[in-house]
């Protein structure tokens, strides 16, 4: 019986490795066609870096995606995207390239000046968003073929055309404490921004202020679509602005109603 069930056990376990090794890896056809691609990218992404900041690039190691589409149980593919590592000036960065499927063209974009239009988000909005105790930028992410990369741009920066990023659908976070936000007023500034979603959030106190930024939980919820009852403790009102899909007084609407039921309850 003993000897039965140990070879029972045995045979589940090699049929499992079996099903998930394959599942896992790319065949062999699979992992040439990798390589090309990887091969197209570092050479496109070589001129591109070139034009665009006219400098020589050191290039490094490329990458391949896994396409996210593809079953478990199948062997694993690559999507057409590639990311290639690269040094230009002493400063390491990164390009991503989208190569077609016939491999004719390729489409960058590139962390080069990630930090510098950050910051200028930055100073754009805590201008803009008038007595914020802090304003976050959320999910600083661009999306090329499946999923997301991290602060990666193809349009250049040269100092006054932080708009151009701006209408990004990037997620801002703008924390007050105590504020009054259902003045339409405040909303005006964002006409020109095309796709532009801006969570309000207020405090009903400092410390209370003070706890939720501590909470990586709440910053990640800020970014997603607050749970009011989850964080009701924290808050005076919430609310959010986006011009894509919220037209004339919305936002004033949801936020007083919340702040009005937190007061009477």
């Amino acid at each position: 019986m003993k000897k039965t069930f140990r070879r029972c056990s045995l045979i589940l376990i090699t049929v499992l490795v079996l099903v998930f090794t394959t599942g896992c890896f790319p065949t062999k056809e699979e992992t040439k066609r990798g390589e090309k691609l990887c091969e197209t990218a570092k050479k496109a992404a070589d001129e591109y870096i070139s034009n665009k900041y006219n400098v020589i690039p050191k290039t490094g190691k490329a990458e391949n995606y896994y396409d996210d589409s593809v079953n478990l149980f199948e062997p694993a593919k690559y999507s057409n995207a590639v990311k290639v590592n690269m040094t230009v000036g002493g400063k390491e960065i990164f390009v991503l390239a989208l190569v077609s499927s016939g491999g004719m063209t390729v489409r960058c974009r590139d962390s080069y000046q990630s930090d510098k239009i950050k910051a200028a988000m930055e100073d754009y909005f805590r201008n803009k968003l008038d007595g914020a105790e802090e304003v976050y930028i959320y999910d600083f992410w661009t999306p090329l073929d499946r999923g997301h990369v991290d602060a990666c741009f193809s349009e250049y920066y040269d100092g006054t055309n932080i708009t151009a990023f701006i209408s990004s659908n990037y997620v801002i976070g703008a924390f007050y404490i105590n504020k009054d936000l259902s003045d339409e007023k405040r909303f005006e500034v964002f006409d020109e921004l095309e796709n532009c979603n801006i969570r309000y959030v207020s405090f009903k106190s400092c410390e209370a202020y003070e706890t939720a930024m501590k909470d990586e939980d709440f910053l990640k919820a800020v970014r997603n679509g607050i749970d009011i009852d989850t964080y009701s403790e924290y808050l005076e009102c919430y609310g959010k602005y986006s011009k894509k899909y919220c037209e004339g007084n919305e936002y004033r609407e949801y936020s007083v109603a919340y702040a009005e039921e937190q007061n009477t309850g």
